[in-house]
């Protein structure tokens, strides 16, 4: 991690590098004022941070992998609930049965959360921190979920596009018959020609047919994606293969698919969890986002070689 600043009285408590929040890994730091983190997979990343008196509650848990977790609610600056919690997920390295560092940070959180609570007036306040030079530190709740983009035209727009095509190049080719029906032909030369005695015999001049117009070329429209309506999907997007898993607790779908495909969850809230994992070692983007009734909710990807992206998204 890049060098931290510390306020004075402030000491580092806890350190890990196996925590992943919203399906990114980080380094995470605890100290006697401040959880800081920073992504693992962009070493040019700024380090951000919650202040401990903005935690109200620390709540122990686990995901649908069996993986210990710990769900922070936090408050605004202004004093307001935020409405979106922050998940801790602790993952266990492959020689660990479970994560040794767990309870010790369970432990530190809630008594940090019970401090916060009993936080006398006039004590460090959520924007109250400063670094070593006096520069006040605005935490950047940078945990919430991202502003919902607009969907895409809808499917009712796209349909009446291409109607509007298709009649368009039937009137032509009806048109284009008609004009050829209609031609009048030309007409058939006789000449009369001398065999000696008897009737003279008829020569049959022929006319070559009118050529046809030229055909029409319609361009064929290029298709778009149209992002459900209504309900909760997961869109997975990866030119290879990618398997693993996606869904709720206790109602989990297997993935082992490639391209672009959409998966319904059926519920109307709740938290999606899951793993989706490339099977090749590429750069190609593997990328996962849910949307609830046509709106994004949250889009997570990797780049990374055989890269994993875990999923804990509130919807």
């Amino acid at each position: 991690m890049e060098n931290i600043y510390l306020s004075d009285g402030e000491s580092i408590l806890l350190t890990s590098q196996n925590v992943v929040i919203e399906g990114i890994r980080h380094e995470a730091v605890l100290t006697s004022r401040r959880l800081i983190v920073v992504r693992l997979d962009d070493p040019k990343a700024s380090h951000q941070e919650i202040p401990l008196v903005a935690i109200r509650s620390a709540i122990a848990g686990e995901n649908a992998l069996h993986e210990p977790t710990i769900t922070l609610s936090l408050i605004s600056p202004d004093g307001t609930p935020s409405p979106v919690p922050v998940q801790l997920v602790f993952i266990r390295l492959a020689s660990e049965h479970r994560n040794n560092q767990y309870d010790e940070w369970v432990a530190r959180l809630k008594e940090h959360v019970s401090l916060s609570v009993t936080t006398p007036a006039g004590a460090d306040s959520v924007s109250g921190l400063t670094d070593q030079k006096g520069v006040p530190q605005i935490p950047s709740y940078v945990f919430r979920l991202p502003k919902p983009v607009s969907p895409p035209p809808e499917a009712g727009i796209t349909k009446i596009a291409v109607s509007v095509i298709v009649i368009a190049a039937l009137l032509i080719v009806v048109f284009a018959g008609f004009h050829f029906l209609s031609a009048k032909p030309a007409p058939v030369t006789q000449t009369p020609v001398s065999q000696g005695q008897g009737a003279p015999a008829v020569t049959t001049v022929a006319t070559p047919a009118p050529e046809p117009s030229p055909a029409l070329t319609v361009q064929p429209t290029i298709p778009q994606v149209v992002i459900p309506a209504s309900g909760v999907w997961v869109r997975i997007q990866y030119p290879g293969i990618y398997t693993g898993s996606v869904g709720t607790s206790g109602n989990m779908r297997q993935l082992n698919s490639t391209g672009d495909r959409f998966y319904q969850i059926p519920i109307t809230s709740g938290v999606i969890e899951g793993d989706v994992h490339k099977s090749e070692n590429t750069g190609d983007e593997l990328a996962v986002t849910v949307y609830k009734d046509g709106s994004m909710i949250q889009r997570v990807n990797t780049r990374t070689p055989g890269g994993t992206l875990i999923l804990s998204i509130p919807v």
